[in-house]
């Protein structure tokens, strides 16, 4: 094999398997070359290969999440001489970064574990991006045991102090720009806000779907 450098683009050998798991077949994926580097110990060239479009968009979905997830780039990769060939450039760099913030958008809750299950299958029932509010609304009525207490964390107001607590009494609807809106007590008068503004007193089962919503709601 000739001598590559930065920039060529290799593919994969066939029944060559991922490093980090020893799992996923990277049989024929393929990239470009972004640094080379020396194996001090075995004295292999080592190169740092980034995926191109073609093998990011059929790379296991399961292999990016658990990337993500450990904190791994699924984007790129060290791989020795041994296990690359030579080949031709099959996409565009722009390719590679339009793809990337297609995955990354789909992924990005998997940084959050449980919880980011969780929020994903909420998100997953709706069909419509602008009735969103009304599955959150749907799934904080199935999930969250009323009453409850919560500290709130909004805009202080003249029935509402910042770090104040409120009992939530019921869900009442839901708002363009605030999202689902509850009601409750605080000293001793009714008050409705928005879910986004308060905080559980301590997460728990009983109240984890709230936790799941305002973390969602910060996040959108």
């Amino acid at each position: 094999m000739a001598i590559l450098k930065k920039g060529d683009s290799v593919k994969v050998k066939a029944g060559i398997l991922d490093p980090d798991y020893n799992k996923y077949d990277m049989s024929d994926w393929q990239g470009r070359i972004l640094s080379v580097e020396k194996d001090d110990e075995e004295g292999e060239l080592l190169y740092e290969i980034q995926w191109d479009s073609i093998t990011l968009e059929s790379m296991p979905d399961e292999f990016i999440t658990n990337s993500i997830s450990e904190g791994c780039d699924y984007s790129s990769m060290i791989l020795g001489e041994s296990e690359l060939i030579e080949t031709g450039v099959r996409d565009r760099l722009g390719d590679v970064e339009q793809l990337k913030k297609i995955i990354e958008e789909a992924h990005f809750w998997d940084d959050y574990g449980e919880q980011g299950n969780r929020i994903k299958a909420v998100l997953s029932q709706c069909e419509d991006p602008f009735n969103l509010y009304y599955t959150w609304f749907g799934y904080l009525e199935d999930n969250l045991e009323i009453p409850c207490k919560v500290i709130y964390k909004g805009d202080p107001s003249r029935e509402l102090k910042y770090g104040g607590v409120i009992e939530i009494t019921g869900i009442l609807d839901c708002d363009d720009l605030k999202g689902v809106i509850g009601c409750g007590k605080t000293n001793r008068k009714t008050v409705n806000f928005p879910l986004c503004d308060v905080k559980p007193e301590t997460v728990t089962s009983r109240n984890q779907a709230l936790e799941d919503y305002t973390v969602w709601f910060a996040n959108q």
